[in-house]
């Protein structure tokens, strides 16, 4: 994913709003994204901040289970929004 639009101050924040990411997709997008997997693992994550990690820390990251889930999210209320982080 990437910002099609952008604050103009203040958006140095690590948080986002799914709600609002998914509702600003085109039809076509949230029909292509609602059948997509995403899978969180922590190896995955650290290895963003820390590319070159030792082997102890390694071993660490992949003895964390990873976890799968849909991309869209449905709450009970029925509004959609995206699985991210």
């Amino acid at each position: 994913l990437s910002a099609k639009q952008v604050a103009e101050r203040g958006g140095e924040t690590e948080f986002a709003n799914s709600y609002a990411a998914y509702e600003a997709f085109s039809d076509g997008e949230k029909q292509r994204f609602s059948t997509l997997r995403v899978v969180h693992s922590l190896e995955a994550s650290q290895s963003r901040v820390n590319p070159d990690p030792s082997a102890e820390e390694l071993a660490r990251w992949r003895s964390r289970p990873t976890h799968e889930h849909p991309l869209v999210w449905t709450h009970r209320s029925g509004r959609k929004s995206l699985v991210l982080g």
